[in-house]
């Protein structure tokens, strides 16, 4: 049987066709583990911020530094699978490399947070909470459509929230964006 140059360049393209949609199903994957704890996270500082208010920033930087710890840990374990043929001085690098970027996003955070002055609580958390899922939407731009749409979902919410929900909105966020990287995590863990 003879394959004429047609039939092998579709052939090729099928296959790279199928290694594009596995690796992005594997970045689902390990994305899915961050958007699960987040959104726990999420899930309790704001509903401590709308049942203990007093309790809000202690929780809110308990929580966080949780989250950092957490995060790095699954980081590390997933890198732990990476295949044999990298090294250990590279995922070594490349860890300091996604902690020194984290860092980098909270310390814009706080910068702009210092520079806005939200005039109340709500104003903080909407930015906070917006600042993440418009990050969520730009690596969905390049990892997949899915991240990007949770991003969006979640977005949303939040202003639906901020406009809309005057009682308890704490706990409203804590609900619904908290659930949306939950559920959204549980999808693309599932994919």
């Amino acid at each position: 049987m003879e394959i004429n140059k047609t039939e092998a360049a579709l052939t090729l393209a099928a296959i790279d066709a199928a290694g594009a949609r596995t690796t992005q199903l594997q970045c689902y994957r390990r994305f899915a583990p961050f958007m699960i704890l987040w959104g726990a996270i999420w899930l309790l500082a704001n509903s401590v911020s709308d049942l203990a208010p007093d309790q809000s920033g202690t929780v809110w930087l308990a929580l966080t530094l949780l989250g950092a710890t957490a995060s790095w840990w699954i980081g590390w374990r997933q890198h732990a699978a990476v295949a044999e043929g990298s090294t250990p001085r590279t995922r070594l690098d490349q860890g300091w490399r996604w902690m020194l970027c984290f860092l980098v996003i909270v310390a814009f955070q706080v910068a702009a947070l210092a520079v806005l002055a939200p005039s109340d609580a709500r104003q903080q958390d909407t930015f906070s909470s917006m600042f993440w899922t418009f990050l969520y939407m730009a690596v969905g731009c390049w990892i997949g459509w899915r991240l990007f749409a949770i991003g969006l979902v979640a977005t949303l919410l939040i202003l639906l929230g901020y406009f809309g929900v005057h009682s308890h909105y704490f706990l409203y966020m804590g609900c619904v964006s908290g659930g949306a990287l939950m559920a959204g995590g549980l999808w693309l863990r599932r994919l």
